[in-house]
């Protein structure tokens, strides 16, 4: 069911998202097509919002920055997921696995090397963890206004 937490949580964790997947863009080397790494990041961000934030929101403000932090969890969960998903398939086109579980396992390293990009890079780890409270407390309040 709809509600205006849930929409706040959309709107906040996928703008979150968005402003993690820029402050992450300077450990890229220069000149990288990144192509839809800012909007796939932003609905992947949206997405846990509603889901998971929505969900959580109207139990109290102590839990409130628990549960932002578990949806920022989610969300760079999937998004590395994602990420490394697609750039693994786009190896396999070009046959560049033996066979599937070559596959399965260059995925999953492309997924750690992806986290140890962010988990390196202060900026990024600053806005989600920050913002991750920030808007989990923001959630809790629309719930409080709102309900």
């Amino acid at each position: 069911m709809p509600t205006a937490a849930k929409l706040v949580a959309f709107l906040l964790y996928g703008g979150l998202a968005w402003a993690a997947s820029v402050a992450l863009v300077p450990s890229f080397p220069e000149g990288m097509d990144l192509g839809h790494f800012f909007t796939v990041n932003a609905a992947v961000g949206a997405l846990a919002g509603w889901f998971v934030m929505g969900r959580l929101a109207g139990q109290g403000y102590g839990l409130a920055v628990t549960a932002g932090l578990r949806t920022t969890v989610v969300l760079v969960f999937y998004a590395l997921l994602i990420h490394a998903g697609a750039r693994a398939y786009a190896r396999a086109v070009e046959m560049r696995f033996g066979d599937p579980v070559a596959a399965v396992l260059g995925w999953i390293g492309l997924a750690a090397d992806y986290g140890l990009q962010l988990f390196t890079s202060p900026a990024a780890m600053g806005v989600l963890l920050v913002g991750g409270v920030l808007v989990g407390l923001a959630v809790e309040a629309v719930s409080h206004f709102w309900t």
